[in-house]
């Protein structure tokens, strides 16, 4: 039976004293950072404790109370969001990390769940001690569940790969930059080509250290991202191929810095990357336009054959996920190399770019019809190789 929905508890720090600065962790204070993580989890009712009192009494249902400063991983607060009470997630002492050490083995990680008697009772009685520890000793003589986080999923779906936890306690602004780093790194998608992996992913990385600060939301990104996509087909379209090259090759960048900025900030990404992952089915489309439109009678069969190949080996990863819960390129080491190179978006215009600079636009065109018409046929026997081996 699925447990109630609780409340979070949330505790304010006190102000900061002069000189010193808020600890701000991926262009959030850590205590909006948090309410955001609970609201995400489904937690409609958040209470954030700061020198006012609360009054216990009044709460009914199970309470999530959550450390001051602790940087969660979204995985644990659902974790502990879905766990019945009372349950603490834990660290293993040996791993370096926690908030509080429990006992010669674990570590609690700063979160935790626990029945609303068990609050009330323990704030009727707590006296002088602090209400956090209290509650944590009290929830352990219960017998509460401890939830090991280093046992908990790694594999993100949404980016396509297996995600370490992040967690971190930092005390000061210098502190909270190897947070912002690791939620950063936290962030990069899996199974990437080459040129997202070396090129696209270390400029999106530069670029939101620069704009998380500034607040700049991941969908005004993605806004822009789609406004230049357009602009790229519209100038293949009439015949300006340099500037509709450059403009494609800024879109892959600034749709990956759009999902970053969006994850790190815990927010909703309702403009999605599926449009520049489509995009270039409608940038070879113009190509073909205006190759035909200059005498080229065989632009549109070549574009036919690319697009095509293109959208079939797509289909056919998409096939392939769907049956193992995983992407082709996780699937073995020959998989893993194949997919730096196999005829994705990053691959075929930075392809074309080599023939570019010669002056070969056709020419380039050809050969990436070609490439992706090889590409799929590995992908293909790949995947029969992989699924008859299951």
């Amino acid at each position: 039976m699925t447990a109630a929905m609780p409340t979070a508890v949330l505790l304010s720090p006190p102000p900061p004293t002069p000189g010193t600065a808020v600890p701000i962790v991926g262009g959030l204070t850590i205590l909006e950072r948090q309410t955001r993580q609970v609201r995400r989890a489904g937690i409609a009712r958040v209470l954030v404790v700061d020198d006012a009192p609360l009054d216990w009494a009044t709460l009914n249902d199970d309470i999530i109370v959550i450390d001051l400063g602790v940087v969660l991983d979204d995985r644990i607060v659902a974790a502990i969001a879905s766990a019945v009470a009372p349950a603490i997630a834990t660290w293993s002492a040996a791993s370096g990390r926690g908030a509080e050490r429990i006992d010669a083995t674990d570590t609690a990680a700063g979160i935790a769940r626990y029945p609303a008697a068990l609050v009330r009772d323990t704030a009727a009685t707590l006296g002088d001690w602090d209400l956090v520890p209290t509650l944590l000793r009290a929830a352990l003589i219960a017998g509460a569940t401890r939830i090991d986080c280093s046992g908990l999923p790694l594999f993100d779906a949404g980016l396509g790969r297996d995600v370490a936890l992040v967690w971190a306690r930092p005390e000061t602004a210098d502190g909270a930059e190897p947070a912002t780093a690791a939620l950063i790194a936290s962030a990069e998608p899996g199974c990437r080509d080459a040129p997202g992996r070396w090129i696209e992913g270390p400029a999106e990385d530069a670029a939101a250290r620069l704009l998380l600060p500034l607040q700049v939301s991941g969908d005004a990104v993605a806004l822009a991202a789609i406004g230049i996509a357009v602009a790229a087909g519209v100038c293949f379209a009439l015949g300006w191929m340099w500037v509709g090259l450059l403009l494609s090759l800024l879109c892959g960048p600034l749709a990956g810095l759009a999902t970053k900025l969006a994850r790190v900030r815990v927010e909703a990404a309702r403009i999605g990357g599926a449009a520049i992952e489509l995009a270039p089915y409608g940038w070879f489309a113009a190509v073909a336009g205006h190759f035909a439109a200059t005498g080229v009678i065989s632009a549109w069969p070549v574009a036919a054959l690319l697009t095509g190949f293109m959208l079939a080996e797509r289909v056919q990863r998409s096939f392939f996920r769907h049956f193992t819960g995983k992407p082709l390129d996780l699937s073995g080491t020959y998989e893993a190399r194949f997919g730096l190179v196999a005829a994705r978006r990053g691959t075929l215009l930075w392809a074309w770019l080599a023939f570019a600079l010669f002056g070969a636009w056709y020419a380039g065109f050809v050969a990436l019809a070609a490439y992706a018409t090889a590409s799929f046929f590995v992908a293909q026997w790949r995947t029969f190789k992989r699924l008859a081996a299951r």
